[in-house]
């Protein structure tokens, strides 16, 4: 997994996620006084691992590598690290669902362009198989930055980031569901770090200069998919205040021990709390969801959030919102066909009740209405299935 921090101004909302964390520069505002930045970021970690240890209450002395790096290499090195956590297959089966389904255009060079375009909107980033934090040379990084990144290295001492089914894939339900727990705890860490300082000091966020420009031919995101990247960052800050508001008894160390695994649970942590205590009395910890209980190679999970993003793109975003809400589990299904393909053969909804499953039925309908596809209902009254025909959908 890999920790950025990315270029996005956070709102004020009511990733494999990859081995690599993501800081992200526009999610929040920053001070940019002359004392809390520094010409050589890297001489800085050692002071922001300090902070972040003490905000968190984390005794102990180890510290991550750093390395400053150039543009043209911060872009370089990110690819090169999330290349070596995304299989080339998983990125193909992404890209097929995504566009079979209508997330992301038909035309859009999935596999080819999500790499640089992640790397480009980042600002730092840390990578854990390398427990290194890459820092940009060209600006002097905020201190806040180094501070949102430290609290991901202090993360690996307590998250297994190797060999985990929740980081299969780079937007599948449970793995942006970690990237929301890991995400909005280094913000909300970076803002009570933040809460220290002046309010002079933080009425200027970072200059549009700071960011990565893209080539003329370079790849753009797609809406949708950012708004799941964003998802980790707007809807993780707003994870933790909420779940020790509500439930204060439930440590720090409980939840990383014992992620969230839906998007479900990070809208709503009631929903979180409410499956970890089924699961304590049953004796049982699961480390996946439950949309595709038999796993085959393609099979995935996408979610309330991926699903309330996909309907946004035909039906108002109230209309998406209550029409996913209800959401229980989902299994997309792939197989392959007589050239050994990757195709989308249908998707599995099962909601919470009867009146949700009116409401995605509507929605799904106008999704629908120009696709190759026939919604129809499961075996259980509460399951909608989508069944698509075996239509070419290239990478």
């Amino acid at each position: 997994m890999i920790f950025f921090h990315h270029n996005r101004r956070r709102q004020t909302l009511a990733f494999s996620t990859f081995l690599i964390l993501l800081v992200c520069t526009g999610c929040f505002r920053l001070p940019v006084a002359q004392r809390e930045t520094t010409p050589d970021p890297c001489a800085a970690i050692v002071l922001a691992v300090k902070e972040a240890r003490q905000l968190l209450g984390r005794p102990g002395n180890a510290l991550p590598l750093c390395q400053s790096l150039t543009r043209h290499e911060f872009v370089q090195i990110g690819s090169e690290l999330l290349a070596a956590e995304v299989t080339t297959e998983e990125l193909e089966i992404e890209s097929r669902i995504f566009k079979r389904i209508g997330l992301i255009p038909s035309d859009y060079s999935y596999a080819a362009c999500i790499f640089a375009a992640y790397t480009r909107e980042a600002s730092a980033f840390y990578s854990p198989t390398r427990n290194t934090i890459f820092i940009p040379n060209w600006f002097d990084v905020p201190f806040p930055i180094l501070v949102h990144e430290a609290v991901h290295f202090l993360q690996r001492e307590q998250v297994d980031f190797s060999n985990d089914e929740r980081f299969r894939g780079i937007f599948t339900d449970s793995a942006l569901a970690l990237g929301a727990m890991l995400e909005g705890e280094a913000l909300n860490v970076e803002d009570r770090y933040l809460g220290k300082l002046q309010a002079v000091s933080r009425q200027t966020a970072l200059p549009e200069s700071f960011r990565l420009k893209p080539q003329a031919n370079a790849c753009e995101i797609p809406l949708s998919i950012k708004r799941l990247f964003y998802f980790q960052y707007d809807y993780g800050a707003l994870f933790w205040p909420r779940i020790n508001r509500m439930f204060p008894e439930i440590t720090r160390d409980a939840i990383l021990s014992n992620p969230p695994l839906s998007t479900s649970e990070i809208i709503d942590p009631k929903a979180y709390v409410q499956r970890v205590k089924k699961n304590k009395q049953n004796g049982v910890q699961a480390k996946e969801g439950q949309g595709c209980k038999s796993r085959g190679e393609g099979n995935r999970e996408i979610g309330e959030y991926a699903l309330r993003s996909l309907l946004e793109t035909v039906v108002d975003p109230h209309t998406s919102f209550l029409a996913a809400r209800g959401l229980q589990s989902d299994c997309i299904t792939l197989g392959r066909d007589a050239d050994s393909e990757f195709i989308v053969q249908s998707w599995n909804l099962s909601f919470d009740t009867d009146h949700d499953v009116q409401e995605a039925s509507k929605a799904l309908q106008v999704l629908l209405s120009d696709h190759d596809a026939t919604l129809t209902t499961g075996k259980h009254p509460r399951e909608l299935v989508i069944n698509y025909s075996n239509l070419s959908t290239a990478p």
